[in-house]
């Protein structure tokens, strides 16, 4: 029977002469290896969660800001109101009389993390909107 190798390592359940898969601990390192990496930003985003419980800090990223562009105040006053009831966000500020250099056919829809904020604000956010 002939080994399958597949980037470097044997495939699962194929061993060289029919024999049983050696427990090597050099091919058990790069597995290990492998997996960790893999899962270091899901281990990292858990620590973050941690640490923040633990202390009460702010973990940054955690909430955005989005900007909407709309045609009209009618229609934002609509989508804001539909935002709120769905506790989508904790706040919704309309910006009245903006104006745009260019007319528009695909409104502005971006998100940016908040890094940073007023501490006492961060923490009534982390309240007022359930995590999703």
């Amino acid at each position: 029977m002939e080994a399958k190798v597949i980037n470097g390592l044997r495939a699962p359940g194929t061993a060289l002469g029919g024999a049983s898969p050696p427990t090597s601990p050099g091919l058990l390192s790069e597995v290990l290896t492998l997996l960790l990496l893999l899962l270091h930003p899901l281990l990292w985003g858990l620590a973050l969660q941690l640490h923040s419980a633990l202390t009460g800090s702010y973990i940054p990223g955690t909430h955005s800001v989005a900007f909407v562009t709309c045609l009209n105040e009618h229609i934002a006053r609509d989508i804001a109101r539909a935002i709120m009831d769905r506790r989508l966000a904790a706040c919704v500020s309309i910006l009245p009389k903006s104006s745009s250099i260019h007319p528009f056919e695909i409104p502005e829809i971006i998100s940016l993390p908040i890094d940073q904020g007023n501490p006492a604000y961060l923490q009534w956010m982390e309240e007022n909107v359930p995590r999703r």
